[in-house]
């Protein structure tokens, strides 16, 4: 008779998070202070779990070089901006943070909004203003980017919201206003 033998299965780990949510799991404590740029990101690369590291998700978020010499960033680098259909991006975060800051860039105001765990918005800001884009106008170009940054107690979820076409550069947030780097 021969002796029992054990044998071990290899075990495939499946994400079945609908995008835009994140995994409760304690994989790994967030950040004390996070900033993102997208200058790694594939040209139409859907931005969604890539920085689940970070403790955040994107919905309706595509990375895109900006072609538009209105829209131009600082270097010409990737940026992200709503999908086709979509009207805004969704940041959604793993552990409540107490500050979001966003670099925008549109034709129109650009709104940020953040929501409680319970899906309540706890406080909104615009930044930017109008532009008339059409023929005889004296637009700078390109146009100009703003800084929007909202603080709360504990935010669970950003939404950026535009009437127009709008890009974002840059996403920075973390859980204590304290800790966030200053401006140069």
């Amino acid at each position: 008779m021969l002796p029992p033998t054990t044998k071990t299965a290899s075990v495939l780990k499946i994400d079945t998070t609908p995008p835009g949510r994140l995994q409760q799991s304690a994989a790994a404590p967030m950040p004390t202070w996070a900033e993102i740029h997208f200058d790694e990101r594939a040209l139409y690369e859907e931005i969604q779990h890539q920085y689940t590291a970070l403790g955040v998700a994107f919905q309706g978020a595509i990375a895109l070089q900006p072609s538009n010499p209105l829209f131009q960033g600082g270097s010409g680098q990737r940026v992200i901006a709503p999908k086709t259909g979509d009207r805004g991006i969704t940041v959604q975060f793993r552990q409540s943070v107490r500050t979001i800051k966003v670099k925008v860039c549109s034709a129109s105001p650009v709104q940020l909004a953040v929501f409680d765990g319970q899906g309540r918005c706890m406080s909104h800001i615009r930044g930017g203003q109008r532009y008339h884009l059409g023929p005889g106008t004296d637009l700078e170009v390109p146009l100009p980017h703003h800084e929007l940054t909202l603080e709360g107690e504990a935010i669970a979820r950003a939404v950026l919201t535009a009437n127009t076409a709008f890009i974002v550069d840059r996403v920075a947030f973390g859980r204590s206003p304290s800790e966030a780097p200053q401006a140069a």
